[in-house]
């Protein structure tokens, strides 16, 4: 019987072992899918997090775009009197016209013509450049003002091509058009730019390109530019000139230009 014992013994050693493994074991599995939990859960809050900073930021920005898209409508043909001195408002300037922002920039020339008449003349190369507050024409540059209320009776009479002072030689006195897409220019005095009167722009489009149809004095004589000049000539013939056409015509008969 005491030759015995020893065998107890280890195999009273060997069962605590097992129980303490087997026992342990449920302890160590929970605590691993705890942890795993966790991590999920802390992923998943991350994720959530980033998608709602993400959102949030796409929503700040579409604001600010918004903003600024109004502003910038809100801003055509309103005053500019930044660089307008006293002696320029002497002479009937009430600031700086700013032409809206879609229609400024270079445009090509495709071709011109009169309303009403068959003969169409074909203008190559010929550019007109607009920028905020001046246009550029191949007749010369020309700054786009807005005169004070009762310009005509006050001022523009009283200048003449004798008396004129140098600051007005190249003002147009120019006003909207149709709610920010175009605007229309007069000479400054009536004795100015002998030759040159009424100057009239509007923004149109055809087959989703915009075009600029310019109107001169009231006799229906116009010209039509793209914002290429690849465009200009690819609209200058054919079935895409009469196309044209009809847009001018019915812009024409439709708007104030």
């Amino acid at each position: 019987m005491k030759k015995r014992k020893p065998l107890y013994v280890i195999s009273a050693i060997v069962v605590a072992v097992i129980a303490i493994v087997v026992l342990n074991l449920p302890k160590n599995e929970s605590q691993k899918v705890s942890e795993v939990t966790k991590t999920q859960s802390s992923n998943a809050s991350s994720s959530e997090k980033a998608k709602k900073t993400k959102k949030i930021k796409k929503s700040r920005k579409h604001q600010v775009d918004k903003k600024q898209a109004v502003a910038t409508s809100n801003d055509a043909g309103k005053d500019d009197n930044s660089g307008v001195t006293a002696e320029m408002k002497k002479y009937g300037s009430d600031g700086y016209f700013t032409v809206p922002i879609a229609i400024q920039g270079t445009w090509y020339e495709s071709f011109g013509g009169n309303l009403g008449m068959d003969a169409e003349v074909t203008v190559a190369h010929d550019t007109t450049t607009i920028s905020d507050h001046s246009i550029k024409m191949s007749a010369g540059t020309y700054t786009l003002m807005k005169s004070v209320s009762g310009f005509n009776d006050k001022f523009a009479t009283s200048i003449t091509m004798q008396n004129q002072p140098k600051e007005v030689e190249n003002w147009l006195d120019t006003r909207d058009l149709n709610n920010g897409k175009g605007f229309g220019t007069f000479p400054w005095t009536p004795e100015q730019h002998i030759g040159k009167y009424y100057l009239g722009f509007l923004m149109s489009d055809v087959d989703g390109q915009p075009i600029l149809i310019s109107k001169e004095g009231g006799i229906g004589s116009y010209n039509v530019s793209f914002k290429s000049q690849s465009l200009a000539e690819q609209y200058s013939q054919g079935d895409k000139k009469d196309k044209v056409i009809k847009i001018v015509t019915d812009t024409f008969n439709n708007h104030d230009i």
